[in-house]
Parts: C-alpha cells; sequence; structure tokens
C-alpha cells in the first residue's frame, strides 16, 4: 500500500490498492483507497507472479492477507506515535470500497457502462466474501487500537461498502482522461466526483459531529 502522503514506511502494493484507510485527524487528513482485489505481475530474473515492496526490498513470496495486515500494523503504529497527533484526534478507518465489473473483470474486458440507476439489494456472494476478510480486518485494527491502554484517540471503522456496493452508475466507465486509448479498459473501481465519495465524507462529518467535534474549538 502506497498512501498518499501517509507513513513512508508503509508496506506497497502495487496493483490495485486494497480498502482504503482514512486517519483523519483534528487537523490534516492522510488517506489511501481504492480496491484489493487483483494482484500484479512482475517478471524479475524469469520470474513472474504477485509483488509487494517492504522498504526498498521486493518480496514475491507474501501471502495477500498478510502484506494487509502488516500494512494495517504499520499504520496503527505511525498513528500511535506520531507526536503531530493529539489525544483528542480523531482516526477514521474506511472500509472496503466494491468495484462493478460485468460480464468480465477489469482485464478481461469487464464493464459497467448499462449500470445507469444505483442498485437496490447486492446478489453477488462472492464478492461478498472478499469484502469480509478484508473490513474484518480493518475493523480489529480500530478496535486494537481503542482497546489499547493509555489511547485515548477515538478510532472508527467508518464502514461504507454495503452503500457503496449499490452504486455501479458512479463509475468513470468508458469516460476516462483526455487520450486515454479508445480500447482501454473501463474504470469500474474509481469514482465519479462529485459523486460517491461525498457521501463517504458526510458520513464522517456525521461521526465527528456524534463525538463533540467543533471547529471553533481549534487553535489556529
Amino acid at each position: 500500500m502506497a498512501p498518499s502522503r501517509g507513513p513512508s514506511d508503509l508496506t506497497h502494493y502495487h496493483g490495485m490498492l486494497p480498502a482504503g484507510l482514512a486517519l483523519t485527524c483534528s487537523s490534516s487528513t492522510r488517506a489511501t483507497g481504492g480496491t484489493y482485489t487483483r494482484p500484479s505481475n512482475l517478471a524479475i530474473r524469469g520470474r513472474s507472479g504477485n509483488y509487494f515492496t517492504v522498504g526498498d526490498r521486493f518480496n514475491m513470496t507474501i501471502d495477500i492477507k498478510e502484506a494487509f495486515r502488516q500494512s494495517l500494523q504499520t499504520v496503527k503504529d505511525w498513528a500511535l506515535t506520531n507526536p503531530r497527533l493529539s489525544k483528542s484526534s480523531y482516526i477514521f478507518f474506511r472500509s472496503y470500497s466494491p468495484s462493478h465489473y460485468g460480464n468480465g473483470t477489469w482485464d478481461t474486458g469487464g464493464s459497467c457502462a448499462d449500470q445507469w440507476d444505483p442498485l437496490t439489494m447486492i446478489t453477488s456472494e462472492s464478492d461478498q466474501h472478499e469484502h469480509l476478510w478484508i473490513n474484518t480486518m480493518i475493523s480489529s485494527a480500530a478496535q486494537s487500537m481503542r482497546r489499547r491502554h493509555g489511547m485515548n484517540k477515538d478510532a472508527v471503522f467508518l464502514n461504507i461498502t454495503y452503500m457503496t456496493g449499490m452504486r455501479g452508475d458512479g463509475h468513470p466507465s468508458r469516460h476516462r482522461e483526455p487520450e486515454t486509448p479508445s480500447d482501454a479498459p473501463e474504470d469500474c473501481s474509481h469514482w465519479c466526483l462529485p459523486g460517491v465519495p461525498d457521501t463517504w465524507n458526510q458520513m464522517m462529518y456525521g461521526h465527528l459531529v456524534s463525538m463533540g467535534y467543533d471547529m471553533r474549538s481549534i487553535k489556529r
């Protein structure tokens, strides 16, 4: 996982990033996001397969779940030891953000171009199973931070998975960046803006208000 402006030693995952973690403090936000469903391939001296980097070293044998666990541990360690985070900081761990590829995967012609309206129910049991182990790890990370003795920070598991799973209509699909090749895969994992992530922010703000967060009390 490679966060945006996050801890520099975080375990890297090359490919589609995992269920995002959003660590939101009273004065700053650090986040990673995306999906964690498909590993990348790399050929190194004739070898190919899934690969990760830990520090500056490649690791082609580590299990995906173990790599994700290590990433979560790095985030937790960073949050608990970072002097910039006060004891009254608010920390959010966002859950898995589903993709919506139909009739294939992202690299085999999968599409979401025909999804024009929000879904009314989620029917893919296999997709739900994949969400389960990721969200279980993320939720456990938040719980362990709350249980840790002397830990006064509020760690919240922000579960956006089910509601986001209904929004197959919210992806860029074929409407990619300028100069994207016409035969490029559809993007059914990222989100249009304005769009679904704005609702995530509203949920986060609701949690902050419910926990007594008040912008006027912040020292400037």
